[in-house]
């Protein structure tokens, strides 16, 4: 049985979505001078970017002839019982780096408990009673004696595991498996027999987060578009997650090259194994659940990280980009168009956008309550950012559609009609966190201190910054 509407149809309802938004505005003399064109262009280009991307990724995920649930590329594997998987399963090892995790050992221990005796973590120099605890509990905690942070934190537990240990599950320590009780070692064991008979470097798996105010259904439902079409669509140039599950090996080579900066250190890992011809796919078989952030001052102080890691690994890395380009037109599109030309360098046209569609809804408002405070302009009429708007919640719900199998999407629906503001609302850390790279290389110090920073060098190539992300 099909979990997802046809994506010929969902392209079809897009298409006509375009049309018929282009058609309401030519009938309201919104397209009745250049200058009006030029201003209804730039009132919907984010929306044109989005609607593209949404196409392109439909496109991708059926030209990959994956399964409605698994790989995100069909892996050509040979289908083998649950007694040959148990007999042909190589050794693997969860990993994972804590600091200062007092407070949820017992969280963290009821998670791994599943897998106690393929369990390795290492205490990143906590200051309090984290090792202790974990040693009395006898689970494997490696004793990490100076802060290195997580990269090189794990790039040395790498170095202590025994060599027979093949495969490894990057673990973060504020997650948690999201499968039936008692088939969280079933479930993880059959991915992991999948990257090891495949060959591949890497996969990633389904991001989902736990439920929660308004704030928190927003993440939510972004997490699920970022994986469901996002990384669903990449196929074999898939980009890993916090937590992943790799091949030893490729994981060794990613952090002997690796910056150890914690800014987009996932991102950076998927760029070096990317380049050296290596596959990492999506598998979404395995959900992990995330704490999404609760509050505007956390959120903020997030995606300025993550923005911040994203300029620049990629200003960093830019070599990689090209050899990931050169792979292949899904390669090009991903790691240049979308990340670099789309996500970084038309950033100033989307700010445009997003000045021309807030000064229309003032001008709605202002409507709205009969003040008449501000005059009517080409560029603030309230039928811009109207049709707008419309356009964007039917978008969104049809990606809604495409992104989440048919009993998990009524959660998001009610999130649909907020969420295009807080879409909008991203472009402010976004723009904060490239403003901290290009502080921090002008005259070496941000304009805004993140969360992630209690260091205010990462200039240097092998500087270790904390900070992390979500891909």
């Amino acid at each position: 049985m099909r979990t997802n509407p046809d994506s010929s149809l969902i392209l079809a309802a897009v298409i006509l979505v375009c049309v018929a938004g282009v058609a309401a505005a030519a009938s309201a003399g919104l397209l009745s001078g250049g200058t009006r064109v030029v201003i209804f262009l730039f009132v919907n280009l984010i929306l044109v970017f989005d609607v593209i991307d949404l196409i392109v990724r439909l496109w991708l995920r059926k030209l990959h002839g994956a399964a409605a649930e698994g790989p995100a590329v069909a892996l050509g594997l040979p289908e083998i019982s649950n007694a040959e998987r148990a007999l042909d399963l190589s050794p693997y090892a969860i990993i994972a780096s804590l600091h200062d995790e007092a407070d949820d050992t017992d969280r963290i221990i009821a998670t791994l408990l599943p897998f106690k005796e393929a369990v390795w973590l290492i205490d990143d120099a906590s200051s309090d009673d984290t090792l202790v605890r974990l040693r009395r509990e006898g689970w494997n905690c490696v004793a990490g004696g100076v802060n290195r942070k997580k990269p090189a934190a794990l790039r040395h537990l790498l170095e202590t595991l025994p060599a027979e240990i093949q495969t490894v599950v990057v673990m973060d320590p504020d997650v948690r498996w999201l499968v039936p009780p008692g088939m969280e070692r079933p479930t993880l064991e059959r991915v992991i027999s999948d990257l090891q008979r495949s060959g591949a470097a890497a996969c990633t798996p389904r991001v989902q987060a736990r439920r929660g105010g308004w704030l928190e259904e927003c993440q939510a439902f972004e997490y699920e578009l970022a994986c469901g079409l996002g990384r669903k669509s990449l196929g074999e140039l898939c980009c890993n997650s916090g937590v992943s599950v790799y091949r030893r090996g490729a994981l060794e080579a990613a952090l002997n090259r690796h910056s150890l900066s914690v800014y987009a250190e996932d991102f950076e890992n998927s760029l070096l194994l990317l380049e050296m011809g290596e596959r990492i796919y999506y598998d979404d078989r395995l959900i992990i659940e995330t704490q999404a952030k609760s509050s505007w001052n956390h959120l903020l102080s997030q995606r300025v990280g993550w923005a911040f890691g994203c300029a620049k690994v990629i200003v960093e890395r830019l070599p990689q980009i090209f050899a990931i380009a050169r792979r292949g037109p899904l390669g090009a599109y991903q790691y240049v168009f979308y990340l670099c030309i789309n996500g970084v360098l038309l950033l100033p046209l989307k700010l445009v956008s997003t000045a021309l569609l807030a000064m229309s809804l003032l001008k709605a408002l202002d409507d709205l309550v009969l003040t008449q405070w501000l005059p009517l302009r080409p560029w603030n009429e309230p039928l811009l950012f109207c049709l707008w708007y419309c356009k964007s919640a039917v978008i969104l719900l049809l990606a809604c559609l495409a992104a989440l199998p048919r009993g998990e999407r009524r959660r998001h629906l009610a999130t649909v009609p907020f969420y295009c503001f807080y879409g909008l609302l991203q472009y402010i850390p976004t723009v904060i966190g490239y403003l901290n790279w290009l502080a921090l290389r002008i005259r070496g110090r941000r304009i805004y201190a993140d969360h992630y920073d209690d260091d205010a060098g990462c200039n240097g190539s092998r500087t270790v910054v904390p900070t992390g992300g979500l891909s």
